[in-house]
């Protein structure tokens, strides 16, 4: 598994990342505090965007495709 931390300005963004991700075929979990839910899903995903630190949790050995595709969201 590997984490890294994304950031949402807004609902839009939200929708085009799990756009996105949705093609791979691994799991992945969006982390906030005590919460987990899948990233794919738009209302879970909407549910904790505007969380101050949302860490994407991806659950395959190589995920270089999906860093690529999503690399406007990874926070700095």
């Amino acid at each position: 598994m590997h984490s890294y931390k994304v950031h949402f300005n807004n609902a839009e963004q939200v929708f085009d990342f799990v756009t996105k991700i949705r093609k791979f075929d691994f799991d992945m979990d969006l982390k906030a505090g005590c919460r987990i839910v899948d990233a794919k899903s738009i209302v879970s995903a909407a549910a904790i965007s505007d969380a101050s630190e949302l860490t994407l949790q991806i659950h395959a050995d190589d995920c270089s495709e999906v860093l690529d595709c999503i690399s406007p969201y990874l926070a700095a």
